[in-house]
Parts: structure tokens; C-alpha cells; sequence
């Protein structure tokens, strides 16, 4: 339990600082052009990650758990918001949603270090303990 605790603690820290910010080419009202709904979901996804971040920095985390649960419904490919819904549950004890998110995020972001982290994480949890470093 400590292991996996550390595990976390370390997940934590390693992705917070990436994902907190913001894209220079995100649409602007002003623009010229048209916004495709992708487009449209993909700024609003970062937008509610940052909410949910600065949230999370000054404690909130119901609301936090709320803005980050909006992006992965807008977006079921956005593994960053799915990871973080992972972490956020696996610190709150609910290990068996935070595998739920954990492997949509791997699902959407193989290869990406951050969704196996939060993978491996959640696997640990949920007493998967010979599969949770393969998948690192």
C-alpha cells in the first residue's frame, strides 16, 4: 500500500505541471475563420483542464472532480483529463473507477508516459500487482 502510494505521490507531481497549460493556437472569438466542433471541443477541453487544475491548486476538489468529469465526457479520446480523473480517484480511494479512466487515457495515449504511469497506478490498486509494471 505504501508503494503504491508513493507511486501515486510521484504521478501526481510529474503530470500536474504539464498539464496546466494553455495553447497559443486555441481559436479566439475574434477569428475569422469558423470553428469546427472539434475544434470547438478540443479548447474547451483544455479550458476545463485548467479550471479543473487551478481548482485543484487552491483545494476545490469537488470542483475540480467536476470540470475534469465534463472534459472526459465532451471528449472520450482526451487522455490527459481521463488521467487526471484517475489520479483524482485513486487519491479519494476509489481504485476500481480510477482503472475505469486510467485505461480510457491508455486507450486514447498508448504511448504517452503519463497515461501508463496512471495505468500502472490503478492496476496496483486494484491488487493487479504483476500487471502493473509491465504495462511500464
Amino acid at each position: 500500500m505504501k508503494h503504491s502510494l508513493t507511486l501515486f505521490g510521484i504521478l501526481l507531481l510529474t503530470s500536474c505541471s504539464s498539464s496546466t497549460t494553455i495553447e497559443k493556437s486555441a481559436p479566439t472569438l475574434g477569428s475569422a475563420e469558423p470553428i469546427s466542433s472539434e475544434a470547438w471541443r478540443e479548447s474547451r477541453g483544455k479550458i476545463l483542464r485548467t479550471f479543473a487544475w487551478r481548482a485543484l491548486e487552491n483545494g476545490l476538489s469537488q470542483e475540480a472532480t467536476g470540470y475534469f468529469q465534463e472534459a472526459c465526457e465532451l471528449n472520450p479520446e482526451d487522455a490527459s483529463s481521463h488521467a487526471a480523473m484517475a489520479r483524482i480517484l485513486l487519491a479519494g480511494g476509489d481504485s476500481r473507477k480510477a482503472l475505469a479512466f486510467a485505461e480510457r487515457a491508455v486507450g486514447a495515449a498508448p504511448l504517452r508516459m503519463e497515461t501508463r504511469l496512471v495505468w500502472a497506478a490503478a492496476l496496483a490498486e486494484n491488487g493487479r500487482n504483476q500487471e502493473a509494471p509491465a504495462v511500464l
